[in-house]
């Protein structure tokens, strides 16, 4: 039989056909070691079904056998084997995957540039989804005007999104094509880089399958290597803050809580590094509770009221700002350093600097609520999906990712119906913190601000209205954030012409604005109601383009409407602008908010009123 030799975990010799000798780094899941025997015997020796590695490190493969990139984009059987590679594969486990530095021909030669820093940091969801970031410090040695550098992903899969890049002034420019399961990303300086300069910048994409269950665990499994010598070189990977490690080879550098840190310094050339992990996964995360009723906030006043209102207070309307402290509490355990707060002390802060936390109906704005986690050294984000509607299976799947995941959301219940339109809302706002089951019901367990713990089938009839997703993971902080406050409506129109939010010639309403949402808000009082805050009108648009909105106001009533908007830039930092007018039954208002990555929302420009 004829056999083919080649090398499997080398990238010089297993992937030069495909990208030729500038390639210098390949990471990815690696096929398990063969059981022996083994490594030291002749060819003619080995068992047909292969591959095998000999003790010089090189594979054979049997005759007939896919080569490993074309075994790459094949999907695996739900269960059995032996497959191409000669491997049984469980239901889930990925076939092979890699990534690497796809090299340009000027980059090629050995003294071209240096790394001084590369640090991989991935972030695992529970269905084996990986937020992987890159960060890379390079010396540039002897290329003129270099302007760009690409990075390829192939997971069988092809599952890519999420894909940016930033360096330290700001998001970068970047382009992709694809090749089969092969994604590469191309990322463009903010200027040449000269000979002798250094430059730091970040490249960002998220790939579904970098994790698998294996034997009823779950096993990370990458390896690495490199062409060129690396100063500092940094693999971190943070797991699900409900996982339970089981073993991880090589021991890693250091370990805070589920964060795992792999750290060497002055790495030479043509070396190869693999992370091996094992961990479980618990159905429940352990959120302590806050109660808006308890001392010594519940009597604080609450939202934009003034300080001397006694009625309008933490204990009536807090609910969701209640949430976010139980959020930002546990996410900042998790942090170095830690840190907490409470209910009172967040509402203080949102109340401060003219109320910059709360709309004007009292609605908690999320951006400063993220902004204020983060400002405390508590990583928080809005991720995608972003939010979820009424509760189905399709939402149940998403939000069991969630908290299977490590993460609490926080859920939107006691549904409201409906305004003139026929819109409905959550009334009340609790954190969901895992599954369970009730009678035989699949259902939540939840942190209720208002009746403690409990769980969705018990206090709520086990439906939720809507979920906001958030994170203790790194996601583009980019958001617009547009509140009506009566008797008004909103259309607004992005800088390539799409629009979302009510459109008064139809009187229909609009969503054509990528991951964007037109929705009505309110508070109920005390839970149940049936007291309410006013509803606002709430356009959200997350990682808005830069440019010229434009922004109609459509008179429903009589009376005076006030506008506030809140964006946040690339580094989550929040501005804001509001504007107060009288509308009139069909007049239509009309502003213009520019917006940008670096500096978020300037001055709006408000045109004159037209009565239709």
């Amino acid at each position: 039989m004829k056999r083919k030799l080649f090398v499997l975990l080398t990238i010089i010799g297993l992937f030069s056909v495909l990208l030729g000798p500038g390639m210098a780094f390949a990471q990815g899941p690696q096929p398990p070691t063969p059981k022996p025997p083994f490594p030291g015997r002749e060819p003619d020796k080995y068992p047909s079904g292969g591959p095998w590695r000999t003790a010089e490190g090189l594979w054979y493969m049997p005759e007939g056998a896919r080569q490993p990139v074309e075994a790459a984009g094949v999907t695996p059987r739900a269960t059995g084997g032996p497959d191409d590679f000669g491997y049984t594969w469980d239901d889930q486990e990925p076939p092979l995957g890699v990534s690497g530095e796809a090299l340009s021909s000027k980059e090629m030669a050995t003294e071209t540039f240096r790394y001084q820093l590369i640090k991989q940091a991935v972030a695992i969801w529970a269905d084996g989804r990986g937020d992987y970031t890159l960060e890379r410090r390079v010396e540039n040695l002897s290329i003129e005007n270099w302007t760009s550098t690409t990075w390829f992903y192939d997971w069988s899969c092809a599952d890519y999104s999420n894909i940016r890049a930033w360096d330290d002034q700001g998001p970068l420019d970047i382009s992709t094509s694809m090749s089969g399961t092969r994604i590469y990303v191309t990322v463009y300086f903010r200027r040449a880089v000269q000979v002798g300069e250094t430059y730091h910048f970040y490249q960002a994409i998220s790939i579904r399958c970098m994790a698998w269950p294996s034997n009823g665990n779950w096993r990370l499994y990458w390896w690495t290597t490199s062409s060129k010598p690396v100063q500092e070189y940094m693999r971190g990977v943070t797991f699900p803050s409900n996982a339970t490690i089981q073993s991880a080879s090589p021991p890693p550098t250091s370990q805070y809580l589920n964060y795992l840190e792999w750290r060497e310094t002055d790495v030479p050339p043509d070396w190869t590094r693999t992370i091996d992990v094992d961990y479980t996964l618990s159905g429940i995360i352990d959120v302590s509770p806050f109660l808006q009723t308890s001392q010594p906030w519940d009597d604080d006043p609450y939202g934009r009221f003034p300080d001397s209102d006694t009625v309008n207070t933490i204990r009536r309307w807090g609910c969701a700002m209640t949430d976010a402290a139980m959020i930002i509490n546990y996410w900042g355990a998790r942090s170095q350093p830690v840190f907490s707060t409470n209910p009172g002390t967040l509402n203080a802060w949102l109340r401060s600097k003219n109320y910059q936390g709360y709309d004007a109906s009292h609605n908690v704005q999320w951006q400063k609520v993220i902004e204020y986690a983060n400002n405390n050294h508590v990583l928080l984000s809005n991720p995608p999906p972003y939010k979820l509607g009424e509760r189905s299976s399709a939402t149940d799947a998403i939000l069991d990712n969630f908290l299977q995941s490590g993460n609490p959301v926080i859920m939107g219940v006691n549904k409201k119906c409906c305004d003139e339109k026929g819109r409905s809302y959550a009334g009340h706002f609790v954190v969901a913190t895992g599954k369970t089951t009730v009678n035989g019901n699949p259902t939540y367990t939840i942190n209720d601000p208002w009746y403690g713990k409990t769980t969705l089938y018990n206090q709520w009839n086990n439906t939720y209205f809507s979920v906001l997703l958030l994170s203790g993971t790194l996601a583009d902080q980019r958001s617009l954030r547009v509140s009506a406050h009566s008797p008004v409506e909103l259309l607004i129109t992005d800088p390539q012409g799409r629009r979302l939010g009510y459109d008064p010639t139809t009187g229909t309403i609009l969503n054509e604005i990528p991951d964007a949402e037109y929705s009505i808000q309110s508070i109920v009082a005390n839970a149940l109601g049936p007291e309410q805050l006013p509803v606002s009108k709430v356009i959200e648009i997350h990682v808005p383009i830069d440019g010229q909105y434009n922004l109609t106001i459509v008179g429903t009533g009589v009376g005076v409407y006030s506008i506030n908007t809140a964006a946040s830039n690339w580094l989550g930092q929040v501005s804001q602008q509001a504007l107060t007018g009288t509308a009139q039954v069909g007049s239509v208002n009309s502003q213009t908010v520019n917006y940008s990555s670096y500096t978020g929302v300037n001055k709006l420009i408000y045109l004159p009123i037209i009565i239709k």
